[in-house]
């Protein structure tokens, strides 16, 4: 069963490959020619003029026909002269033309901007006059450095020469204890004990004011 099987497909193979040979021999192999070109070509040879045995014969040579001068061409426009020009387009435009130009041209109507009113505005008030301060007292300690005190006004003059000889100037005041009037020879005032007590030692230095002393004074001061 099985030797047929292989036959038949063998056999099956071998008509297919000749039923496409035989198809291919019958699409490209070209047709015989046709007479017609044979009869075309003997035609073509009658009509061959040979000029050797023309002039074998003792013929005349043949002459060449004179070629006919080209005719110029004459091209004529019916219903148009040269003179003819176009007619210009008409620079008016129609009525839907003239009716979008002048609503387009219409310019809004402005209104008059309203006028400014007045803003009346209320005076201000007088700002209120500034009270000055009340005058304050202060009390202020004040140091002094006695030179002298003398029951004489002159002897409070002389000593304080002598101070200014030395470059201190100094101040007499005058004071009233029981009846008796005294003149002291005062150098100062200085804000501060300890700068009293430092020019204090100067003046101890001078001759005759060994004996001098720094006094304490409080004194009402309106700021």
């Amino acid at each position: 069963m099985e030797q047929q099987k292989l036959l038949w497909i063998v056999f099956a193979l071998a008509t297919g490959f000749l039923v496409v040979v035989a198809a291919a021999f019958i699409l490209f192999v070209p047709p015989a020619e046709s007479s017609v070109a044979d009869q075309g070509i003997a035609a073509v040879d009658e009509d061959i003029f040979d000029v050797t045995e023309h002039l074998k014969n003792g013929d005349k040579p043949l002459a060449l026909e004179p070629e006919e001068p080209a005719q110029e061409e004459t091209s004529f426009v019916i219903g148009v002269t040269e003179d003819a020009e176009p007619e210009p387009a008409s620079a008016e435009p129609t009525k839907g033309e003239t009716g979008s130009v002048e609503a387009s041209a219409q310019v809004p109507e402005t209104k008059p901007a309203p006028e400014p009113q007045e803003v009346v505005r209320a005076p201000r008030p007088a700002p209120a006059p500034v009270k000055p301060a009340p005058p304050k007292t202060v009390r202020v300690t004040e140091y002094w450095i006695q030179a002298g005190s003398f029951t004489q006004r002159s002897s409070a003059e002389r000593a304080r020469e002598s101070l200014k000889e030395k470059e201190f100037d100094s101040v007499i005041f005058t004071r009233n204890i029981n009846g008796t009037e005294y003149f002291r020879v005062r150098i100062g005032p200085y804000r501060h004990k300890a700068e009293a007590e430092k020019f204090l030692s100067y003046v101890k230095n001078i001759s005759s004011f060994e004996g001098s002393q720094i006094f304490e004074v409080y004194v009402e001061k309106t700021l």
